[in-house]
């Protein structure tokens, strides 16, 4: 994945977190750390393995409910960008 792409996904994560744009990019970096990561170096699958420690994450910001809602909004688009790229 390009650095671009990374850029993109990472933005795109975390804005449909739901949760405040001071808050979420730290959030969602500190979910991809749990599953040794980075923005700079996650895929899509790094994020949807990140899914269950962003949703744990969320939580202290939003109801369970909500931050069920926010992960499946997360999973949606980290599939559909990954169905975007090109094949090599």
């Amino acid at each position: 994945m390009s650095g671009v792409r990374e850029r993109d996904l990472f933005a795109a994560v975390v804005s449909a977190s739901g949760v405040s744009p001071i808050l979420a990019p730290g959030t969602v970096r500190r979910a991809l750390r749990d599953v040794g990561s980075t923005p700079q170096k996650a895929t899509s699958s790094t994020y949807l393995e990140a899914l269950p420690s962003m949703r744990a994450r969320l939580r202290a910001f939003m109801s369970p409910e909500e931050a069920e809602r926010a992960t499946d909004h997360i999973r949606r688009i980290v599939q559909s960008h990954d169905n975007s790229l090109p094949a090599d």
